[in-house]
């Protein structure tokens, strides 16, 4: 996706926070919305978008990191308009959060009404690590008219078989992922008694009160977190539930989007398997060019920033 800058940084940034974007259900989710500007105000014309959608913040930035908003700006000033957005039930998001499940039809309508946009040119690209790849995937098993590129780095394929599961066998790190969810929720943040206890339980002390029910956790505190928790928690056989659009996209590669795919992923992340299955079996099905890119990496963004090479 060329971008209209014919130098690095031709262009200024302008940011719209907050913008609402309807779903298909009538539920709100913010977005923010990083546009090429000149001399301070809107350049004209129409220009590629970027898509991002993730349940960590779409304001999130620090010192050290530039976060959300970095990416906003760099990619702004080099012609394109970059589109960051809370998923349902995060953050200024409206809905109730459940793993997954919704990231699919959200993500098709996110991308479509990028596309009817004044400023789009109807090309929609989306990128982005970890979950932010998980929503890419089950956005393309919908294959959104307007999609035209993506970047999935280091997201899952199947649920079942390598991420929330491996084989079947849970793995306790989307354990950790469902009480830093629930501490950063909407309702724990309005509520100062259970972000204390659910920022500070320790999961070791926890998992020592073998075994574990619902209802008896400090995940209750905020019931949607616990809900998804233990249905991954106690779903052991490769079912329906599994199958479903949001967890299995290797199920359905027939209908995923056919555009040019790239495909970053660590040799030591626990999405390995399923970075190198989404190459291959993309690969197999899709006339698009289907990359991938493998090195020493563990998993997140930052880890591929801090290899060094080999002496």
């Amino acid at each position: 996706m060329k971008g209209q800058a014919s130098s690095q940084f031709e262009y200024g940034v302008f940011v719209e926070k907050d913008v609402i974007i309807l779903m298909r259900d009538r539920l709100k989710l913010a977005t923010d919305i990083y546009r090429p500007a000149i001399n301070g105000n809107l350049a004209q014309g129409r220009f590629p978008a970027i898509l991002v959608r993730t349940p960590y913040n779409k304001e999130f930035r620090t010192q050290a990191d530039p976060g959300f908003p970095g990416e906003g700006e760099f990619f702004a000033r080099r012609g394109y308009i970059y589109i960051v957005q809370d998923v349902r039930g995060r953050y200024k998001s409206e809905g109730e959060f459940y793993i997954f499940k919704d990231e699919g039809p959200d993500g098709y309508d996110t991308v479509e009404w990028i596309a009817k946009q004044p400023w789009s040119n109807g090309k929609v690209g989306t990128m982005g690590t970890s979950y932010m790849s998980w929503v890419q995937s089950a956005m393309a098993v919908y294959d959104p008219p307007h999609l035209c590129a993506m970047m999935p780095d280091e997201g899952a394929w199947n649920a079942y078989m390598s991420s929330f599961r491996h084989n079947g066998c849970f793995e306790m790190r989307f354990m950790s992922w469902a009480f830093f969810g629930a501490a950063s929720s909407k309702e724990a943040q309005a509520d100062p008694v259970a972000y204390d206890l659910l920022s500070n339980t320790d999961l070791r002390e926890w998992l020592k009160r073998m075994p574990i029910k619902e209802d008896y956790s400090p995940l209750a505190i905020v019931p949607a977190y616990e809900k998804w928790f233990f249905d991954i928690f106690t779903h052991g056989e490769y079912d329906e539930y599994w199958k479903q659009k949001g967890f299995a996209f290797q199920e359905y590669v027939d209908e995923h989007s056919d555009v040019p795919t790239y495909c970053p992923g660590g040799w030591y992340d626990s999405y390995t398997r399923s970075t190198t299955e989404m190459f291959t079996d993309l690969s197999r099905k899709k006339k698009e060019a289907i990359r991938m890119l493998m090195g020493p990496w563990t998993h997140g963004a930052t880890t591929k920033e801090v290899s060094t090479p080999a002496t």
